[in-house]
């Protein structure tokens, strides 16, 4: 029996070319062998797709920043309708509201439309250490909590490496923003 790997590689990957993007990663999940003859998504790949059935009917959006879909709900409304709706001109510009935060676009005090209502981006206290919480590991290999406050007084936790990688905590900021919890509406 012959099985989709044992294909030769020209028409496999002939085969590939002719799947969309959906599919494309379905099958690159399968095995290594074909996550690694299948090429990764281009922005260019992720706005052709973004107009097809499959991405409209689950409201699936390009961001720009992430080069990834995201939920509309992910994205302010200037960044769905208008110029950066979908198939506009301006589409390929589309960012989340978190690649937005981490691009200085929206900052603390920012307002945005979102879901119809103007709203404010709310502010987030964030301790960031540079050393280990934990003395059992080194401080370039422990994980330790990081204390994220919200302005309600609310704690939030999220597991943050130690030491240099304040990027996962930023990261962790920027999505918490873009959960909605944080907006407050005028």
């Amino acid at each position: 029996m012959t099985t989709l790997t044992s294909l030769p590689l020209e028409m496999l990957k002939n085969i590939i070319h002719h799947l969309d993007l959906q599919h494309k990663a379905c099958l690159a999940a399968t095995n290594r062998y074909l996550r690694a003859i299948i090429k990764p998504p281009t922005h260019e790949d992720f706005l052709r797709a973004e107009t097809e059935e499959w991405a409209v009917s689950r409201m699936l959006y390009t961001c720009k920043g992430c080069v990834r879909f995201r939920q509309y709900d992910q994205f302010a409304d200037e960044m769905r309708k208008g110029r950066h709706a979908l198939r506009e001109k301006e589409a390929s510009t589309r960012l989340c509201i978190a690649c937005g935060i981490r691009q200085g676009i929206y900052s603390e005090g920012a307002v945005i439309v979102f879901k119809g209502q103007r709203t404010t981006l709310g502010r987030l206290r964030m301790n960031l250490t540079d050393r280990a919480i934990s003395v059992r590991r080194s401080a370039s290999a422990s994980i330790s909590e990081m204390q994220l406050h919200r302005d309600d007084g609310q704690p939030a936790k999220e597991e943050a490496y130690a030491g240099d990688k304040h990027t996962n905590e930023l990261e962790y900021f920027a999505y918490e923003l873009a959960r909605n919890y944080t907006y407050a509406p005028f």
